[in-house]
């Protein structure tokens, strides 16, 4: 996979939602920090990730512009920041 949060878990899902988009000529863009969710519980992760992509496609799916979805993962102040933005 292109991305390495340090979950494998999540970076699955990050690869089968951006396929997904793209399907749907949905345009999403990921950028991450390298390692940045090696400490955190999967299940926890999943859940973020899942919902919160297929809640960003579905919102694209009622768009006729402006199809595109923003993902950025890293650390601020010691502190893990997810953003998800449909642009």
């Amino acid at each position: 996979y292109q991305y390495n949060t340090g979950n494998q878990i999540v970076d699955l899902i990050l690869h089968e939602k951006k396929m997904l988009a793209e399907e749907k000529n949905i345009k999403i863009e990921i950028h991450n920090e390298p390692g940045c969710l090696k400490d955190f519980k999967t299940i926890y992760l999943c859940t973020i990730f899942s919902n919160s992509l297929d809640n960003a496609i579905e919102a694209c799916n009622e768009l006729e512009d402006n199809r595109e979805i923003y993902v950025k993962i890293g650390l601020l102040n010691q502190q893990v920041t997810i953003l998800f933005e449909n642009v």
